[in-house]
């Protein structure tokens, strides 16, 4: 059995998955709300599935990048679960998660994830090399698909929250709307079983993948013109 935890991006989401895959799934979009919203989404979960704590054999947990204290949140519950329960906890990136989101024999998903501040974070596609920069340093990046002719299908709430700028600017762009906003608990939790069965789940807690500075610190440089650690 296992627990698989995101709270990454815009949605807080727990899968319980066996063997046969997911056995129950809760999701909320409550703004910020992601440290209040998840400990009740895994119980819900685990009654919904017929579990305990106890019958869990692994956790995953999507380690970013995404927003920073949803991340956080995330990756601190699996870690505490993984210890208290001495079972493996298994990461993977929310870029992965979109792009493993894609139904067989679909095009490669080019996932896109809102970093804020005019930001985002991206994945080009045959590549597990996460990007971070502005709209503009993406286009730079996305130049050499665009000039081969490749048409690239964007899921993510960063493409939509930049797809009128995306559109004008690439004519091959496809979005795949509301549904792939955020990564997927189950996807991640498959995932994870796949890792598991293929000895390349790792060992250790898992690790945030930030890619920049808490907004704190960004702040504080910003303000004091030095770093803050």
């Amino acid at each position: 059995m296992l627990l698989a935890i995101e709270s990454a991006t815009i949605e807080v989401a727990v899968a319980l998955l066996g063997g046969d895959g997911p056995l129950s799934t809760v999701t909320a979009r409550l703004g910020r709300r992601h440290a209040e919203t998840l400990h009740p989404e895994i119980a819900t979960v685990l009654e919904l599935g017929g579990s305990t704590l106890q019958d869990l054999d692994a956790v995953a947990v999507d380690v970013g990048p995404g927003l920073f204290t949803g991340l956080r949140v995330g990756v601190a519950t699996a870690n505490a679960l993984g210890a208290a329960l001495g079972i493996p906890v298994i990461g993977a990136t929310s870029l992965d998660i979109i792009a493993a989101a894609r139904q067989e024999g679909a095009p490669e998903i080019l996932p896109v994830v809102d970093m804020r501040r005019g930001e985002i974070a991206w994945q080009l596609p045959g590549s597990r090399l996460p990007f971070l920069g502005s709209l503009e340093a993406f286009f730079e990046a996305a130049e050499p698909l665009v000039e081969s002719g490749q048409r690239l299908w964007l899921a993510g709430d960063g493409a939509l929250r930049y797809r009128s700028q995306i559109s004008e600017r690439i004519d091959s762009a496809h979005f795949l709307g509301s549904g792939l906003a955020a990564p997927r608990a189950e996807v991640l939790g498959a995932l994870a079983l796949s890792a598991l069965e293929l000895g390349t789940a790792g060992e250790g807690p898992a690790r945030p993948l930030y890619l920049r500075d808490a907004d704190v610190a960004i702040n504080w440089e910003s303000r004091h013109g030095r770093s803050a650690s």
